[in-house]
């Protein structure tokens, strides 16, 4: 799915891409890149208020009001990793946002929260941060970019994973226990 006229800009292809609803933080997201030259899509709630008052050019915010769910996809699509940071480390949030990442390909970057650390395993198939870390985060984010040969491990690790985790793995799974 093209990405629209008006959410396509070419500085932010190829990026960080990072969204969702509750219990996000973006504003640690705001802090680990502000002031650099890397691309940010931070696509959140329309009420979310930032605390961060410095929020560079090379940080792009949109509202879910200006993002169809088509589009949510389209904008991920373009990005070079996925980051999902959330505020609690108890929190399951992200999960269906990781699991895309990982089907299509895209290094995630993710909170070492709740349910996401039940299949993400530090620097396999992608790369946990402790909740509010922004250091952690850029550190994560440079490794990813300047290891090639991380970074396709990541990917090819995160295929594996994804794969297990897909509904037709488990069906195929039920099916063999019912003909046993």
């Amino acid at each position: 799915m093209p990405v629209d006229k008006e959410l396509d800009d070419p500085y932010f292809r190829n990026g960080v891409f990072t969204a969702g609803k509750s219990e996000r933080e973006y504003d640690v997201v705001v802090r680990a890149f502000r002031n650099s030259d890397i691309p940010v899509t931070i696509v959140c709630e329309d009420d979310y208020v930032f605390t961060e008052t410095d929020i560079t050019p090379n940080i792009r915010i949109l509202r879910f009001a200006q993002v169809s769910p088509v589009q949510y996809y389209a904008v991920a699509d373009q990005a070079f990793c996925i980051l999902n940071s959330v505020t609690n480390e108890k929190s399951p949030c992200g999960q269906i946002l990781v699991a895309y990442a990982m089907e299509n390909s895209k290094p995630v970057i993710s909170t070492d929260c709740y349910g996401v650390k039940d299949y993400i395993v530090n620097n396999v198939n992608g790369i946990l941060f402790k909740a509010g870390q922004a250091d952690e985060i850029r550190s994560a984010y440079e490794k990813i970019k300047n290891d090639e040969t991380f970074r396709k491990s990541l990917v090819s690790n995160a295929l594996v994973s994804v794969k297990k985790m897909s509904a037709g793995n488990f069906i195929e799974k039920v099916i063999t226990l019912i003909e046993a």
